[in-house]
């Protein structure tokens, strides 16, 4: 070896050691991406799983509600029409003390803790007086607490399916995973994979396929409260079609559009008569519903709703504005941006991914 050679070691330049930690980057955000992808997948996954169990021992109670015996006053001499919505009026109560979606179905709105006041029925259900009981017995950490209204209606779905060990209340049983008291007020809910109450809507007439709208006497025409190409709904169980697709429960079509039996004021309503179904439905990843239901902390009493009590058309003031909305309608949520929040939400209506 000669004197002057001398044996060197090459070490990384700095660019080279860039270029490597951008590479190592990169990959780690591939990777990253890829995991977060599969986090949301799993959780709409887990989501719909679940939102079709409630479905299917929802729906098993909701069908008998056809062929039920109804404690009805009696009519005689009434014309079979007469009868016929009385009937229907009664059908309605039950269905509404015995599927509450909100603390009023179960508690007189005006004195908490009492039943609920039945005009059509001549006695009350007994799965009515069950709810109020575990309503009036409610306690967080040994304490008495009234529930809140906040997700009054998880909680009530909640307690509709727990409760409901009869044989209409049938199906696959919830995970206890997918249970949460998420506002703390002793009142459970389901949870959807977010971990947020999975929400519930008896009736949901603003809940409609669209747009354009399958309307028999105006087929391009928009729903009260629906304003523009925005308010897709999706679903797959009910049309808005009140002449092909008649409410089952009034096969008689007396709650339709012309009727000679409804109060004057909504026999002219052209949004009614068609089948409605409840919405079971999350409000996705984003956590924003965009669905009008009742305007928030504002008791709605069914029971007291004019002209008709316990229409199940009833309108409602949305969350962020006082225009009058159908239950279940999509709106713009965040504050008139265009962007409609609810094309995200999982829904009994449509289970299927899009």
């Amino acid at each position: 070896m000669h004197g002057n050679e001398r044996q060197t070691r090459r070490g990384f330049t700095l660019v080279e050691l860039l270029v490597t930690v951008t590479v190592i980057g990169i990959i780690v955000a591939m990777a990253m991406g890829a995991l977060m992808t599969a986090q949301e997948t799993a959780r709409e996954q887990r989501t719909r799983a679940v939102i079709s169990k409630l479905h299917t021992q929802l729906m098993s109670r909701w069908e008998t509600y056809q062929t039920r015996r109804l404690p009805m006053p009696q009519f005689s001499g009434q014309a079979p029409g007469q009868y016929a919505i009385e009937r229907l009026k009664a059908q309605r109560e039950l269905m509404r003390l015995e599927l509450p979606e909100r603390w009023s179905d179960v508690t007189d709105p005006n004195n908490p803790g009492d039943p609920v006041i039945i005009s059509t029925l001549t006695e009350m259900p007994a799965l009515s007086e069950a709810y109020l009981r575990r309503y009036n017995s409610n306690t967080l950490n040994g304490q008495p607490i009234q529930p809140s209204v906040e997700f009054e209606d998880a909680e009530c779905l909640y307690m509709i399916v727990s409760m409901g060990s009869d044989d209409s209340m049938s199906g696959p049983r919830i995970n206890p995973s997918d249970i949460a008291d998420t506002d703390q007020d002793g009142m459970p809910e389901f949870v959807d994979g977010w971990r947020r109450p999975i929400r519930f809507l008896r009736w949901a007439p603003g809940f409609l396929p669209g747009p354009p709208y399958n309307w028999q006497s105006s087929p391009q025409g928009l729903p009260p409260g629906m304003t523009g190409t925005g308010d897709a709904a999706l679903t797959d169980l009910q049309t808005g079609n009140w002449v092909d697709d008649h409410d089952p429960f009034d096969p008689m079509r007396l709650d339709s559009p012309g009727s000679t039996v409804l109060p004057a004021v909504l026999a002219n309503d052209p949004w009614r008569g068609y089948r409605l179904m409840p919405l079971i439905f999350s409000a996705g990843s984003d956590g924003i519903q965009g669905i009008a239901r009742a305007v928030q902390n504002v008791t709605f009493d069914y029971s007291a709703t004019t002209p008709l009590a316990n229409d199940p058309y009833s309108k409602s003031a949305d969350n962020s504005t006082a225009l009058t909305r159908m239950m279940g309608s999509p709106y713009d949520e965040e504050g008139n941006d265009g962007n409609y929040e609810h094309l995200d939400n999982i829904t009994n209506h449509a289970l299927e991914v899009r």
